[in-house]
């Protein structure tokens, strides 16, 4: 039977004298706090370990490959840049690289595109000033000249035309053939169309003096286009503009002025751009120098009302295209002429002698001339990637003046695209037969001389 630890402690006898060692005391406390420390470390360290650990697992490294490229995502607030796939568990063998880790690669840059819709002259005669005017509220209109082409002008990215004449109204009387002037309200009616920049180097330029070349650019800039082929300050002749991170260029030039240019003084001759051909050459060498993507060059040149051009404009245009322009785009014969694809350090370039008249009241009723009814509207895509501004197709749309009389028995006039009267058109109904005929026919002739494939040989 056990007794109970009470009972033990009342029959223990009391210690005598009990000697303490203090020597051997403080030695075992020393080793046991040696101890102690030595425990809490090791337990200290593991638990870090541990913290550690879990911290680690939300910096995943994510490390996709496309293209040889690589891109490393870390989830972190802190972001690092490593470039080292090797050290991630995901990734597979590397590949042999002679890339410096240090080294990020870079993308090929995006390819950039753009649309240039271009046409030719632009040519009021009294015919359609009359019949822009309204009595009621005594001013022009001509939108509805540019209404039913309106969607494949401003679709372009830059929609150019050559402007022949001047806008001077200010400054004298409204004229047509011989010395032009027109409303301000074309430039109105240009920019509502969609047009970006005008041409303005041209034999009419000059039509109202130095003052009308002045007023000219004025109301071409108060409806938000720019100008190119005269200047009202010494200058370049170069317009740049920039559509979608590709620059052109724009530059134009005029074989004639009928004369007039002999009554500009020195001090004044700046204003006008003749087709010299060492300054055509400076130019467009200089454009391409400052930056310019793509060059086209608007030549006002040639014989009027003639299919072919002159060897001259064969010749000049060729040489354009050796000195780096892209585009040439031809005007002043009021009828068209064959198109042209040249091949230039391995890109096409593209020539077009005459664009013909884009709108004027030059016709089969007026001067018994059908072919002066006829133009074309010239759509190019054009695309940048990181070597070259390629050309990359050509479109053609010819076009067509209508001029008729409307249920009130007011003259009306309107540039038309040719292809919306072909079967199945949009407008193919809203003309009678006689009308359509006329219209297909252009379409079809005007096909024939843009690829030089056959030339009329009447003007009628």
């Amino acid at each position: 039977m056990q007794r109970s630890d009470s009972n033990r402690r009342r029959r223990r006898k009391p210690v005598k004298g009990y000697k303490i060692n203090y020597p051997r005391l403080i030695i075992s406390l020393m080793i046991t706090m040696i101890i102690l420390w030595g425990s809490f470390k090791i337990v200290s360290g593991a638990v870090g370990f541990v913290v550690r650990t879990v911290k680690g697992a939300g910096n995943k490294v994510e490390i996709t490959v496309e293209n040889k490229d690589i891109n490393i995502e870390i989830n972190n607030k802190e972001q690092e840049y490593i470039n080292k796939p090797e050290e991630s568990e995901k990734k597979a063998e590397p590949e042999k690289t002679e890339a410096k880790s240090e080294k990020t690669v870079k993308r090929p840059e995006e390819t950039k595109s753009i649309t240039i819709a271009a046409t030719g002259d632009v040519l009021y005669h009294f015919g359609m000033i009359n019949a822009g005017y309204n009595a009621a509220t005594e001013a022009y209109d001509f939108t509805d000249h540019y209404e039913k082409v309106k969607d494949l002008i401003s679709g372009a990215d830059l929609a150019l035309a050559n402007f022949e004449g001047t806008m001077a109204q200010e400054l004298l009387p409204l004229a047509a053939y011989p010395l032009f002037n027109a409303p301000d309200a074309v430039a109105t009616a240009l920019s509502y169309a969609g047009f970006d920049a005008l041409c303005t180097a041209n034999n009419h330029c000059l039509d109202s003096g130095v003052e009308g070349i002045e007023s000219t650019i004025n109301a071409i800039n108060f409806n938000n286009m720019k100008h190119f082929g005269t200047k009202k300050q010494p200058g370049d002749n170069l317009l740049v503009i920039e559509k979608n991170g590709i620059k052109i260029g724009l530059l134009a030039y005029s074989e004639l002025f009928n004369g007039l240019d002999e009554n500009l003084s020195e001090e004044n001759s700046y204003m006008i751009s003749r087709m010299d051909l060492n300054v055509i050459e400076s130019d467009i060498k200089s454009a391409k120098q400052s930056g310019c993507d793509l060059v086209a060059v608007y030549a006002h040149w040639g014989h009027e009302y003639v299919f072919e051009q002159t060897q001259t404009q064969t010749d000049v245009a060729h040489m354009m295209i050796e000195w780096g322009a892209d585009l040439i785009l031809g005007s002043h014969p009021h009828v068209l002429q064959k198109t042209e694809i040249v091949k230039h350090e391995g890109l096409d370039k593209f020539i077009i002698y005459s664009m013909g008249n884009a709108i004027s009241n030059q016709r089969r009723e007026t001067i018994d001339n059908k072919y002066t009814e006829t133009g074309v509207i010239l759509k190019f895509s054009i695309e940048k990637n990181n070597e070259n501004t390629l050309i990359k197709s050509v479109e053609m749309y010819p076009t067509w003046v209508n001029s008729f009389l409307d249920v009130n028995g007011n003259r009306k006039f309107e540039l038309l695209n040719t292809q919306d009267f072909i079967e199945g058109g949009k407008y193919r109904d809203t003309v009678n037969e006689e009308t359509l005929e006329r219209i297909l026919d252009a379409r079809d002739y005007a096909l024939k001389i843009l690829n030089g494939e056959s030339y009329p040989q009447t003007g009628n």
